[in-house]
């Protein structure tokens, strides 16, 4: 069998309202509606603009219009 996940603190200090979980990456929604990702990024999946793991949360950023 498998193992269990277990629960684990993220840096940053953030709050979360909802978060949504991937194979390698995570993301979460703070209560003001900002949007923050970590885990793998090696194809950018991330949003933050690069293809940098990340094992603290950064914030999305959001592609102009």
């Amino acid at each position: 069998g498998g193992t269990n996940p277990v629960a684990t603190a993220v840096g940053g200090g953030l709050t979360f309202s909802s978060l949504s979980a991937g194979g390698n990456s995570t993301c979460g929604v703070t209560p003001d509606g900002s949007i923050y990702c970590w885990g793998a990024n090696g194809s950018g999946q991330l949003g933050d603009g690069t293809q940098t793991d990340r094992a603290t949360p950064v914030r999305v950023v959001e592609s102009p219009q």
